[in-house]
Protein backbone atom coordinates (compact mmCIF):
# COMPACT_ATOMS: atom_id res chain seq x y z
CA UNK A 1 0.00 0.00 0.00
CA UNK A 2 1.47 3.48 -1.32
CA UNK A 3 2.02 5.70 1.99
CA UNK A 4 -0.30 8.52 2.47
CA UNK A 5 2.51 10.80 4.48
CA UNK A 6 5.96 11.60 4.83
CA UNK A 7 7.34 12.17 8.08
CA UNK A 8 10.73 14.36 8.90
CA UNK A 9 13.03 14.10 11.95
CA UNK A 10 14.68 16.94 13.34
CA UNK A 11 17.96 15.78 15.98
CA UNK A 12 19.24 18.24 18.40
CA UNK A 13 22.69 18.92 19.25
CA UNK A 14 21.92 19.97 21.94
CA UNK A 15 20.29 17.65 24.16
CA UNK A 16 20.31 14.74 21.05
CA UNK A 17 16.81 14.59 21.72
CA UNK A 18 14.76 14.15 18.32
CA UNK A 19 11.32 15.19 17.30
CA UNK A 20 9.44 13.90 13.71
CA UNK A 21 6.70 16.09 11.94
CA UNK A 22 4.21 13.72 9.45
CA UNK A 23 3.06 15.51 6.48
CA UNK A 24 0.36 14.90 4.03
CA UNK A 25 0.55 14.72 0.31
CA UNK A 26 -0.94 17.97 0.45
CA UNK A 27 0.52 19.98 3.15
CA UNK A 28 3.78 19.20 1.47
CA UNK A 29 2.85 20.57 -1.87
CA UNK A 30 1.06 23.53 -0.18
CA UNK A 31 4.57 23.86 1.78
CA UNK A 32 6.56 23.80 -1.68
CA UNK A 33 4.01 25.95 -3.63
CA UNK A 34 4.33 28.56 -0.70
CA UNK A 35 7.94 28.67 -0.77
CA UNK A 36 7.92 29.35 -4.76
CA UNK A 37 5.06 32.21 -4.38
CA UNK A 38 7.94 33.43 -1.66
CA UNK A 39 10.57 33.11 -3.91
CA UNK A 40 9.07 34.86 -6.70
CA UNK A 41 7.81 37.59 -4.58
CA UNK A 42 11.42 38.55 -2.93
CA UNK A 43 12.50 38.40 -7.10
CA UNK A 44 9.99 40.63 -7.90
CA UNK A 45 10.95 42.79 -4.91
CA UNK A 46 14.26 42.64 -5.28
CA UNK A 47 14.17 43.77 -9.43
CA UNK A 48 11.41 46.39 -8.60
CA UNK A 49 14.10 47.84 -5.58
CA UNK A 50 17.15 47.47 -8.28
CA UNK A 51 14.33 48.97 -10.90
CA UNK A 52 14.09 52.35 -8.39
CA UNK A 53 17.62 52.98 -8.11
CA UNK A 54 17.70 53.11 -12.22
CA UNK A 55 15.25 55.10 -11.83
CA UNK A 56 16.36 57.48 -9.41
CA UNK A 57 19.88 57.22 -11.23
CA UNK A 58 17.81 58.00 -14.64
CA UNK A 59 16.13 60.98 -12.97
CA UNK A 60 19.23 62.31 -11.67
CA UNK A 61 21.06 62.55 -14.87
CA UNK A 62 17.83 64.06 -16.70
CA UNK A 63 18.61 67.01 -13.94
CA UNK A 64 21.94 67.29 -14.70
CA UNK A 65 21.38 67.37 -18.22
CA UNK A 66 18.27 70.11 -17.83
CA UNK A 67 20.78 72.08 -15.84
CA UNK A 68 23.72 72.42 -18.46
CA UNK A 69 21.37 72.93 -20.85
CA UNK A 70 19.12 75.27 -20.01
CA UNK A 71 21.78 78.32 -19.82
CA UNK A 72 22.14 77.50 -23.53
CA UNK A 73 18.72 77.85 -24.35
CA UNK A 74 18.65 81.28 -22.20
CA UNK A 75 21.46 82.63 -24.13
CA UNK A 76 19.54 81.39 -27.76
CA UNK A 77 16.89 83.42 -26.56
CA UNK A 78 14.30 80.89 -24.61
CA UNK A 79 12.76 82.42 -21.84
CA UNK A 80 13.79 80.54 -18.63
CA UNK A 81 10.14 79.90 -17.51
CA UNK A 82 9.59 78.33 -20.88
CA UNK A 83 12.98 76.33 -20.29
CA UNK A 84 11.62 75.06 -16.63
CA UNK A 85 7.62 74.10 -18.15
CA UNK A 86 6.69 70.59 -19.07
CA UNK A 87 4.81 72.47 -22.47
CA UNK A 88 7.23 70.60 -24.65
CA UNK A 89 4.91 72.06 -27.66
CA UNK A 90 5.65 75.53 -26.71
CA UNK A 91 8.99 74.88 -26.36
CA UNK A 92 9.98 73.92 -29.67
CA UNK A 93 7.87 76.76 -30.84
CA UNK A 94 9.98 78.97 -28.92
CA UNK A 95 13.11 77.83 -29.99
CA UNK A 96 12.35 77.63 -33.71
CA UNK A 97 11.54 81.30 -33.55
CA UNK A 98 14.57 82.39 -31.42
CA UNK A 99 16.98 80.91 -34.15
CA UNK A 100 14.92 82.09 -37.20
CA UNK A 101 14.22 78.32 -38.25
CA UNK A 102 12.18 77.61 -41.54
CA UNK A 103 8.97 76.05 -39.88
CA UNK A 104 5.67 75.45 -41.71
CA UNK A 105 4.40 79.41 -41.44
CA UNK A 106 2.03 79.13 -44.83
CA UNK A 107 -1.61 77.61 -45.10
CA UNK A 108 -0.70 74.95 -47.28
CA UNK A 109 -5.29 75.94 -48.58
CA UNK A 110 -7.42 78.66 -47.73
CA UNK A 111 -9.82 77.78 -45.60
CA UNK A 112 -11.81 78.03 -41.88
CA UNK A 113 -10.61 75.46 -39.05
CA UNK A 114 -14.01 73.55 -37.97
CA UNK A 115 -12.34 70.76 -35.53
CA UNK A 116 -9.30 70.99 -34.01
CA UNK A 117 -6.66 68.81 -31.85
CA UNK A 118 -8.50 66.78 -29.38
CA UNK A 119 -7.52 65.98 -26.06
CA UNK A 120 -9.00 62.85 -23.68
CA UNK A 121 -7.72 62.35 -20.02
CA UNK A 122 -4.35 64.65 -21.01
CA UNK A 123 -4.13 62.06 -24.32
CA UNK A 124 -4.14 63.28 -27.48
CA UNK A 125 -7.15 61.47 -29.57
CA UNK A 126 -7.26 63.60 -32.93
CA UNK A 127 -3.85 64.87 -33.65
CA UNK A 128 -4.53 67.45 -36.50
CA UNK A 129 -6.97 70.28 -37.35
CA UNK A 130 -10.01 69.38 -40.39
CA UNK A 131 -9.59 72.84 -42.49
CA UNK A 132 -12.89 73.47 -44.46
CA UNK A 133 -12.42 74.47 -47.83
CA UNK A 134 -13.68 74.30 -51.99
CA UNK A 135 -13.55 71.11 -53.05
CA UNK A 136 -10.61 69.91 -55.62
CA UNK A 137 -8.99 73.44 -54.10
CA UNK A 138 -4.88 73.13 -54.82
CA UNK A 139 -2.99 71.82 -51.26
CA UNK A 140 0.83 73.64 -51.41
CA UNK A 141 2.99 72.54 -49.18
CA UNK A 142 4.10 75.08 -46.15
CA UNK A 143 7.79 74.12 -46.47
CA UNK A 144 10.13 72.95 -48.50
CA UNK A 145 10.59 69.02 -48.07
CA UNK A 146 10.86 65.69 -49.53
CA UNK A 147 8.18 63.01 -50.04
CA UNK A 148 8.01 60.48 -47.03
CA UNK A 149 4.65 58.43 -47.33
CA UNK A 150 2.07 58.82 -49.97
CA UNK A 151 -1.46 56.17 -49.33
CA UNK A 152 -4.01 55.23 -48.02
CA UNK A 153 -5.84 54.81 -44.79
CA UNK A 154 -9.71 54.16 -43.67
CA UNK A 155 -9.67 57.16 -41.42
CA UNK A 156 -7.37 59.76 -43.23
CA UNK A 157 -8.50 58.27 -46.84
CA UNK A 158 -5.80 59.41 -49.11
CA UNK A 159 -2.90 61.30 -47.68
CA UNK A 160 0.08 62.40 -47.83
CA UNK A 161 3.81 62.87 -45.18
CA UNK A 162 5.93 65.07 -46.45
CA UNK A 163 9.44 65.78 -44.09
CA UNK A 164 11.15 68.60 -43.57
CA UNK A 165 14.06 70.63 -41.64
CA UNK A 166 14.29 70.91 -38.14
CA UNK A 167 12.84 67.60 -37.85
CA UNK A 168 9.32 68.57 -38.86
CA UNK A 169 6.67 66.91 -40.43
CA UNK A 170 3.23 67.27 -41.68
CA UNK A 171 0.86 65.11 -42.70
CA UNK A 172 -2.51 65.80 -45.54
CA UNK A 173 -5.88 64.08 -45.11
CA UNK A 174 -8.94 63.66 -46.89
CA UNK A 175 -7.54 64.46 -50.34
CA UNK A 176 -9.31 63.72 -53.40
CA UNK A 177 -6.11 63.40 -55.80
CA UNK A 178 -2.45 63.37 -54.86
CA UNK A 179 -0.15 65.10 -57.32
CA UNK A 180 3.36 63.94 -55.91
CA UNK A 181 5.46 60.61 -56.25
CA UNK A 182 7.06 59.39 -52.70
CA UNK A 183 10.54 60.38 -52.61
CA UNK A 184 10.02 63.32 -54.39
CA UNK A 185 11.95 66.66 -53.63
CA UNK A 186 9.70 70.01 -53.25
CA UNK A 187 10.31 73.36 -52.96
CA UNK A 188 7.96 75.86 -50.42
CA UNK A 189 4.49 76.68 -52.00
CA UNK A 190 4.73 73.23 -54.55
CA UNK A 191 1.11 72.05 -55.46
CA UNK A 192 1.04 68.15 -53.98
CA UNK A 193 -2.80 67.83 -53.85
CA UNK A 194 -6.45 68.25 -53.89
CA UNK A 195 -8.93 68.51 -51.45
CA UNK A 196 -11.53 66.20 -51.07
CA UNK A 197 -13.98 64.68 -47.93
CA UNK A 198 -13.72 62.46 -45.27
CA UNK A 199 -15.89 59.13 -45.68
CA UNK A 200 -17.78 60.18 -42.67
CA UNK A 201 -18.07 64.22 -43.52
CA UNK A 202 -19.25 65.14 -47.37
CA UNK A 203 -18.36 68.18 -46.91
CA UNK A 204 -15.04 69.13 -48.74
CA UNK A 205 -11.80 69.04 -46.31
CA UNK A 206 -8.23 68.91 -45.64
CA UNK A 207 -7.38 67.24 -42.19
CA UNK A 208 -3.62 68.78 -41.85
CA UNK A 209 -1.45 68.09 -38.69
CA UNK A 210 2.29 69.22 -38.17
CA UNK A 211 4.78 67.12 -35.78
CA UNK A 212 7.92 67.68 -34.90
CA UNK A 213 9.62 64.09 -34.23
CA UNK A 214 7.02 62.91 -31.38
CA UNK A 215 5.54 65.86 -30.29
CA UNK A 216 2.24 67.44 -32.10
CA UNK A 217 2.22 71.08 -33.05
CA UNK A 218 -1.20 72.61 -33.14
CA UNK A 219 -0.95 74.39 -36.53
CA UNK A 220 -2.57 77.21 -35.14
CA UNK A 221 -0.06 78.24 -33.54
CA UNK A 222 2.08 78.36 -36.26
CA UNK A 223 0.44 79.66 -39.04
CA UNK A 224 -1.39 82.85 -38.40
CA UNK A 225 -4.31 82.37 -40.33
CA UNK A 226 -5.75 79.29 -39.30
CA UNK A 227 -5.57 80.53 -35.89
CA UNK A 228 -7.73 84.35 -36.54
CA UNK A 229 -10.20 81.48 -39.08
CA UNK A 230 -10.82 79.00 -36.51
CA UNK A 231 -14.47 78.30 -35.70
CA UNK A 232 -13.83 74.78 -33.90
CA UNK A 233 -14.93 73.99 -30.21
CA UNK A 234 -11.32 74.36 -28.08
Amino acid sequence: MKNKYYNIFFTSERDGQGRNFRLTNYSLYLGIFACVVMVIFSYIGFSYIVGQDKLSQELKELRQYKKAVEPMLIRQGIKKEIVKSNNLEQLVIDYVMANKLPYPEDPPVDGIVTKGIIKSDGNIIYSGIDIASESKNNIKSPLAGEVEFLGHDEDLGNYIILKHDNNFKTIYGYLHSTLVKPGEIIDKGKIIAQVGASANDENPHLYFEIRNGDIIIDPRNLIIDYKENDVSIR
